[in-house]
């Protein structure tokens, strides 16, 4: 097909107009694609006028399209195009102030000292350490010498928080929850974290979790933001600028800040995409090392509420790379191994698809950690609240008597997969159905990387070695508590990646991985079962393989049930409600009644055949058997017996012979009865005696 235009002088042209490299390349992506559709749709040649006009109605369908979505939809989750709006507001205010602008200029206040009018410079609390360091300018001059704690009736903790310095510091240690703790019963940290708020959640986050801190940016959750404790007012932060002497009534308002629940976001978020990647690998799905940060640019992703947005973010480059967009192409197919097993199935990507259509990643994570979705019924709650199909019998009665389905309202039913969740009329776009979008519009080719994302992590393709999860890859942090309400039995751990380096540990350290696999396989025996007496046999001395087909009929280990399990209880005569979950949790874990085809195809999950279960059983012909076969072991077991004995005296008499000819060879035959025996078989015409004749018998 011949172009009417040159798509790199679009390109050009869109730059010279003002379009960065970026916009310039959507544009010229943009034209491609409604030349491509008018060249399908006519067999006359394309002109650039009609391309023009067909650009023209594209980007107004989009701008309708974007204007239809209510405002409650948008509101429902993270609202790009409002952060990049405020930005250009900024910027062309001149209230935007980049990390790399000069440094706060003071201005001068005039205050009353003892009863006198003075004039002071009046700093902001970022510039005051650039102009004066850590030290008042209108600080006491003399010396106090301090006084101990004791005077004070002090602790060591409000000592080091009456310093803003150290209590910044002692926040770095804490965690998340212990810093609120702190925060709600300690007066003398309350007060001095009020009076530099802003600055401590940015120093915190620098600490514990810069690169989320950068991807969660506090502008674009601003219902986390509180108004600054300490006072300061936009005034304060605007002086000068045209945007001051713009909006008067808005600069004499209290500036908002982020506060501690942002803070608890963007830890939390930082510590479950930690603790995805570690479980994960525990369950043998390595990742590359720089997943984390995708996986927060992912959860960023699903924090929007409409699919617009959601593409415009993926567009950005700055923050999705083609790295970033490769792997989380990996993490899908390295989820959608851990929720499908290669031969019980399911093979299906569904639960890929049900996790990946919440708000977040949290839903995810608590899957993985255990610590929800543990149950079929609550899978399929969650399942009938994203999308499921309402029978058209409910739909055509909706005055029935039945108003939920598996416990879910009507209302609530197959809501989830709409924009703004449930509040608009379009399907949300999933990461997943997303990303690969993308790629293709970036040419990345991902389709050919597939079965080497499935591959990632198992051997090493340099030299072919397995590849063992190390410990940086599993780490957890706290995980004896994290993990003490989930069955470890089947990751990998630490021990397994000390014995990857086996011949490289301390004596110590090899007897200790010694000592614990002695010890499961000492608990493994409890689960071996009774030895037949058959066993013990051998053929010829040959030591036989232990069969696995036998391992894997014996049955499987039942565990205990778990001490928080919930147990079942019958609901009251009355309770409507409990008695239909209660007969859909029963029903969820009954056998299926199978119909003749379904029995057909199930038979292939057999290795086994099921023929004696078939038919009439006859009794009286099994106890026969029964008989016949316990006769025939005893049969078996005394000729055995026998056998046995034979071989005992014959190595007795070869023992014999054996120590005879030893003594002869010796000439230590001191028996007279011995010696005629000698004489008698070496010699020729010699006569035995009547005792040696006796004992002869018939040979003599």
């Amino acid at each position: 097909m011949a172009f009417p235009f040159n798509p790199n002088t679009v390109k050009r042209n869109a730059r010279a107009y003002g379009f960065n490299t970026q916009e310039a390349a959507i544009f010229t992506h943009i034209a491609l694609d409604q030349l491509r559709d008018l060249n399908a749709s006519s067999s006359e040649p394309v002109t650039v006028e009609r391309i023009a006009e067909a650009i023209k109605e594209y980007a107004t369908k989009e701008v309708e399209r974007e204007r239809a979505i209510k405002p409650e939809v948008r509101d429902r989750g993270v609202s790009i195009l409002d952060d990049m709006e405020a930005d250009l507001l900024e910027m062309e205010t001149g209230a935007y102030k980049s990390k790399d602008s000069n440094m706060p200029e003071p201005r001068i206040a005039e205050e009353e000292t003892d009863g006198q009018p003075t004039k002071r410079f009046k700093f902001d609390d970022d510039g005051l350490e650039l102009y004066f360091g850590k030290e008042d300018p209108y600080g006491m001059q003399t010396e106090v010498t301090p006084f101990s704690l004791k005077y004070y009736n002090q602790d060591i903790i409000t000592a080091m928080c009456s310093r803003v310095e150290l209590a910044v510091e002692l926040g770095k240690q804490l965690a998340p929850e212990d810093l609120v703790s702190l925060y709600a019963t300690s007066r003398t940290f309350h007060n001095a974290i009020n009076e530099h708020m802003l600055s401590s959640i940015r120093m915190w986050i620098a600490h514990r979790a810069p690169e989320a801190g950068r991807i969660f940016q506090f502008r674009l959750y601003r219902r986390y933001l509180v108004m600054d404790p300490a006072g300061r007012t936009w005034r304060e932060q605007c002086q000068g600028d045209e945007a001051a002497r713009a909006n008067p009534k808005l600069m004499a308002q209290i500036r908002s800040v982020p506060g501690l629940r942002y803070l608890q976001l963007v830890l939390r978020r930082d510590r479950c995409c930690r603790q995805i990647i570690g479980i994960m690998a525990r369950n043998g799905f390595l990742m590359p090392r720089s997943m984390h940060g995708t996986l927060l640019r992912l959860w960023l992703l699903m924090d929007i509420a409409t699919s617009g947005q959601r593409q415009a973010l993926l567009r950005n480059q700055d923050i999705w790379s083609d790295n970033h967009i490769y792997n989380a192409q990996m993490f899908f197919m390295k989820l959608l191994m851990a929720f499908n097993d290669p031969t019980y199935g399911p093979g299906s990507p569904e639960l890929l698809h049900l996790f990946l259509g919440q708000k977040g990643l949290y839903p995810l994570w608590q899957l993985l950690m255990r610590k929800r979705f543990t149950t079929l019924p609550d899978l399929i709650d969650l399942q009938v609240r994203y999308q499921y199909e309402i029978p058209p019998e409910l739909v055509a009665n909706q005055a029935g008597e039945q108003t939920t389905i598996h416990g879910v309202p009507l209302h609530e039913v197959g809501t989830g997969h709409y924009e703004g969740w449930g509040l608009g009329d379009n399907h949300l776009l999933r990461p997943d159905e997303l990303i690969p979008m993308e790629a293709t519009a970036r040419t990345l080719d991902l389709e050919h990387h597939l079965i080497y994302m499935m591959m990632w992590g198992y051997f090493d393709t340099r030299d072919g070695d397995n590849i063992v999860p190390t410990e940086e890859d599993m780490y957890i942090s706290d995980e004896e508590n994290v993990l003490k309400h989930m069955d470890t039995s089947h990751h990998w751990k630490k021990k397994h990646a000390l014995k990857k380096k086996f011949f490289h540990l301390s004596a110590e350290e090899k007897q200790k991985i010694l000592d614990d696999d002695e010890d499961d396989r000492l608990r493994a025996l409890a689960w071996t079962g009774d030895a037949s007496e058959g066993d013990d046999d051998d053929d010829g001395g040959e030591e036989h393989p232990y069969p696995l087909d036998e391992e894997i009929n014996r049955g499987f280990i039942v565990r205990s049930p778990r001490k928080d399990e919930k147990k079942v209880s019958v609901p009251e005569m009355n309770d409507k409600q409990g008695w239909e979950e209660f007969v859909n949790a029963a029903l969820m874990t009954v056998a299926p009644d199978l119909g003749e085809d379904e029995g057909l195809r199930a038979q292939a999950w057999h290795n086994y055949s099921n023929d004696e279960t078939e038919g009439q059983w006859d009794w009286q012909a099994w106890l026969a058997q029964e008989e016949a076969n316990r006769d025939a072991e005893r049969t078996e077991e005394g000729e055995r017996e026998s056998e046995a004995e034979t071989v005992i005296m014959e190595d007795e008499d070869v023992a014999d012979d054996e120590d005879t000819g030893s003594e002869m060879e010796n000439g230590e035959l001191d028996d007279p009865l011995l010696v005629e025996l000698r004489e008698y078989l070496n010699g020729e015409g010699v006569q035995p005696s009547a005792e040696l004749r006796q004992l002869l018998g018939d040979y003599a």
